[in-house]
């Protein structure tokens, strides 16, 4: 799979846990056969893709279709050469999107994967703001949001670290119509390391 250049390293490089979004979908995708058994998978958005692995690991698990959104169109075309390359073509495709712009009047999915930037530093460019999100303006849009975006019974992911501003998060997500169902913790195995947090959100 290509990968974009990401600020403080590849964003989805092996050794940067984004994959423990993966993991906490496991168990979420077999509970979703059954919630949406009427579809032929889960509907999934990727918000801010990068290159893609988050929404493509989601339609390995079994989802049946894809939408990626990325506000930098090099993560945009990432994206889309690695869907080629993996033959999801016929299940995906991906949008330059600043959130959710690009997205349809009532374009609505089961799953919201959105790995978000942690740092509060002001982006200089696209590039940045996969890592850097002055105020957490993309996190409070992105939750604001969200429920206008979810099917019925269907769940957002939210990726963090306790690098960024954890308590202010969570005033955004108590401020939504977003509530939490349950939540991830993953503790590096560095002490350099970041803890990695996931958040698993219901429309209330």
């Amino acid at each position: 799979m290509r990968t974009p250049a990401r600020c403080g390293g590849n964003r989805h490089a092996p050794t940067c846990p984004a994959w423990i979004v993966v993991t906490a979908l496991k168990s979420r995708f077999r509970r979703l056969d059954v919630e949406v058994a009427h579809q032929t998978g889960a509907t999934i958005v990727d918000l801010g893709c990068g290159s893609g692995v988050l929404g493509l690991a989601a339609l390995r698990a079994g989802a049946g279709r894809l939408v990626a959104l990325d506000i930098n169109p090099q993560a945009v075309l990432t994206t889309q050469i690695n869907i080629e390359r993996l033959g999801y073509s016929d299940k995906a495709d991906v949008r330059h999107s600043d959130t959710y712009s690009a997205l349809r009047s009532g374009e609505k999915f089961d799953v919201i994967l959105f790995a978000a930037p942690y740092w509060n530093r002001e982006a200089r460019d696209d590039l940045e703001r996969s890592c850097f999100d002055q105020g957490h303006q993309v996190m409070a849009a992105a939750v604001a949001g969200a429920h206008l975006r979810l099917n019925d019974k269907g769940v957002m992911y939210v990726r963090f670290s306790d690098q960024g501003d954890v308590g202010r998060v969570l005033n955004l997500i108590a401020e939504s119509k977003l509530r939490i169902k349950d939540m991830h913790i993953f503790r590096p195995m560095s002490p350099a390391g970041h803890v990695r947090i996931v958040w698993e959100l219901t429309v209330r």
